[in-house]
């Protein structure tokens, strides 16, 4: 579970990395009303600001979390064998 949840919050990660160097947060200007220079259309430039804004927020509230489970996850592993190390 814990490589699962690693996994997961590094693809969102890399999503939001991704968009960001390739310049997308430009597109986000469309939500207060105003189309980015270079745009091709408003519907382009719609379809990638709630492409943009959908990974961010996933970037925001699950991939945090998502890492830190995994971490917990393997910090809980490596004590319980600890002691399970001394015990046995």
């Amino acid at each position: 579970m814990k490589r699962l949840f690693a996994v997961i919050s590094l693809l969102i990660t890399l999503a939001w990395l991704s968009l960001r160097a390739l310049g997308w947060t430009r597109y986000a200007a469309v939500l207060s009303g105003s189309v980015p220079e270079g745009a091709e259309s408003v519907g382009d430039s719609t379809q990638r600001a709630v492409l943009l804004l959908a990974v961010h927020f996933a970037f925001v509230l699950f991939a945090a979390p998502l890492a830190l489970s995994a971490l917990g996850l393997h910090a809980w592993d490596v004590v319980s064998r600890a002691r399970s190390r001394r015990a046995g």
